[in-house]
């Protein structure tokens, strides 16, 4: 009996974990310059086009950006620099658990007109599914 009560006392504290269903895509990559260099505090912004809600993000110091636990849908990016040519992605196809990944290359010089990209299709070897907790 005494055992049953610290098992239920750590299970109340500690949990089991639960094999979670991932219930959104994500949209992920790297921005560069020309040169191939890592672009750190890059803006990306991502939009859904049906609903129009954004979604912003930043890279980080390895030119890494990641906008997740997004809807399925169709959804517009768009990459900003100080000092770069902004790009504008369309037909971004985004599917629940699956993880597109756009790399961006940036050109140098001014912001506007933005340079406007039509993505890939996915790809099922592209693409990568989004691990649930119970794949860990």
């Amino acid at each position: 009996m005494k055992f049953a009560v610290v098992v239920l006392i750590l299970l109340v504290f500690f949990g089991v974990p639960a094999n979670a269903q991932v219930a959104g895509g994500a949209i992920t990559g790297t921005v560069t310059g020309e040169s191939g260099a890592v672009m750190p505090g890059v803006n990306v912004s991502v939009k859904e086009l049906t609903t129009g809600l954004s979604r912003n993000s930043t890279t980080n110091t390895a030119g890494l950006y990641n906008v997740a636990d997004l809807s399925a849908g169709s959804y517009e990016m768009t990459v900003t620099a100080s000092g770069f040519v902004s790009q504008v992605w369309t037909s971004i196809t985004v599917t629940s658990g699956v993880e597109r990944v756009l790399n961006v290359v940036l050109k140098a010089g001014k912001a506007e007109p933005a340079t406007r990209m039509v993505a890939p299709p996915a790809l099922v070897s592209d693409a990568v599914r989004i691990a649930s907790t119970s794949d860990r």
